[in-house]
């Protein structure tokens, strides 16, 4: 009976980890793909006609939307889908391994 309660208690704490790194990849995703796209659509505009001064100012947000930003865990790790794929990834590898040394 403790192994189920156990067990039911490290299901739940897996679902919410799982759950919050899911909610962090797709903000992280939606951040990076919205600056890239100010940058897009600003430089499809006609910024060139603009006066000089807003002109050197959206110029200056295009160049800053060259290097999108990152949502980034402990300054480290960029958190996107990419590296949420990889988590998961490197997580069932490492539990496969486990399980097979554990039958073993």
């Amino acid at each position: 009976m403790n192994d189920i309660v156990m067990m039911g208690k490290s299901l739940t704490v897996l679902c919410t980890f799982l759950t919050q790194l899911t909610v962090y990849s797709f903000v992280g995703d939606y951040l990076k793909s919205q600056m890239e796209e100010v940058g897009l659509f600003i430089y499809q505009s006609v910024w060139y006609d603009l006066p000089g001064k807003l002109s050197k100012n959206l110029i200056f947000i295009i160049m800053r939307a060259q290097s999108p930003v990152k949502l980034q865990a402990g300054n480290f790790i960029v958190v996107n889908l990419a590296t949420y794929m990889s988590i998961l990834k490197t997580s069932m590898s490492y539990l496969s391994v486990l399980r097979v040394m554990v039958e073993t």
